[in-house]
């Protein structure tokens, strides 16, 4: 095990997910990468690839499968070399320091195991700043996230592939992901350093309001997440997001409704 320092040089590994990629020097320019990265392909064929782009490393790893989960777990195969791990989506768009603000907070608190970074979603700016928990992880999506590689390695931890785009349950992975963390006690940190910007240049494959299906697939992820406090997570997003789900024409007892027929689908589901 490597002792963090002063001095270490980190090796960071970005892990990106896209579909039928077809130039890769394009994705790496749009995205500003300026490290070492693992692009795993989901298209119609099985292809490994290697490149050298400035003075990183890029392995394509082009694959006939599909799922965002299955993608990210494909990465976590090429990882193992790496000190920080980080997997991004590609409409994401890193800032010109990217690295050195990565450096520079695993440096200064060298005993976090985590640390999930601020980042821009369009006109938005999700900041961050102090100790991650479970009720606070709801909030972090994929792209500010960032994990010591040996402390996911170390406790076997990957995406639950039933979750996610183009799987069963279209969303939730990265949240599950956090939560499996904390219990195996993880040290995570928000930063408010920021690290790029979520662009959305093409439709959600998932999201399509808070909807009946929306709900049902949230109860079946809070019961993955825990299913000891599933009914206590479901009933308080019952309560919060009331005046989005009520815009549905969906009322309180009717979101839990759906929220609990996917809480039941679910623990049938894991029960198998």
């Amino acid at each position: 095990m490597k002792k963090w320092g002063k001095n270490m040089h980190f090796k960071i590994i970005v892990v990106i997910s896209t579909i039928n990629l077809k130039d890769y020097k394009e994705l790496v320019k749009r995205m500003n990468l300026q490290t070492d990265c693992i692009i795993i392909n989901q298209t119609n064929y099985d292809k490994k690839e290697k490149y050298k782009f400035d003075d990183f490393n890029i392995k394509i790893i082009s694959v006939n499968k599909k799922g965002l989960s299955k993608s990210r777990n494909l990465g976590f195969e090429y990882i193992k070399d790496s000190d920080i791990v980080y997997f991004a989506d590609d409409n994401f768009v890193f800032c010109d320091n990217y690295k050195q603000k990565i450096v520079n907070a695993y440096t200064k608190f060298k005993y976090l195991d985590g640390i999930c970074f601020s980042v821009k979603r369009g006109n938005l700016l999700k900041k961050l700043n102090g100790k991650l928990n479970y009720l606070n992880s709801f909030k972090i999506f994929t792209p500010q996230i960032t994990f010591k590689t040996n402390f996911l390695m170390n406790n076997n931890i990957k995406f639950d592939e039933r979750f996610g785009s183009g799987s069963r349950f279209g969303s939730g992975e990265e949240n599950i992901l956090l939560f499996e963390c904390l219990d195996k006690k993880a040290n995570i940190y928000g930063s408010d350093e920021v690290l790029g910007i979520k662009t959305d240049f093409r439709p959600s494959t998932w999201f399509n309001g808070y909807n009946r299906d929306f709900l049902f697939n949230r109860g079946a992820i809070f019961t993955r997440m825990s299913k000891k406090y599933s009914f206590l997570l479901i009933l308080q997003f019952s309560i919060r997001k009331y005046k989005l789900y009520s815009k549905e024409n969906i009322g309180f007892f009717e979101a839990l409704k759906h929220m609990l027929k996917g809480r039941k689908y679910f623990l049938e589901l894991d029960s198998e």
